[in-house]
């Protein structure tokens, strides 16, 4: 089996488990890219994490350290956003290859 996923019992903060995250995004998902921690989705908030993953499709990341049913509705209006403002979002970061033609992951954690 691949290696274990962030164990949150340890960690006091969200920030803490961001800086987690970024050091060790493989053990998540092997290939992603963070292309940015706490991404502005216009006026609907900032996504804890904008990635591209190992197909070039781009992806959300929204954590909680504690357990929080806001989560999902929370990630949905971000990946509304990024969804409706890929082709933008992929020419924000134009050398990340990113593939605007398919639509975004959403990832609560």
């Amino acid at each position: 089996m691949g290696r274990p996923i962030f164990q949150k019992d340890d960690v006091k903060s969200e920030p803490e488990l961001h800086q987690l995250m970024i050091e060790d995004i493989d053990a998540l998902e092997e290939g992603i890219k963070i292309l940015k921690n706490e991404f502005q989705c216009g006026d609907r908030g900032k996504a804890d994490f904008l990635y591209v993953d190992s197909g070039n499709r781009l992806g959300i990341i929204e954590v909680k350290l504690e357990s929080d049913e806001d989560i999902i509705f929370q990630g949905l209006r971000y990946y509304d956003w990024v969804n409706k403002n890929r082709y933008a979002v992929a020419d924000m970061f134009s050398g990340k290859n990113i593939n605007p033609n398919e639509e975004p992951r959403i990832n609560p954690i």
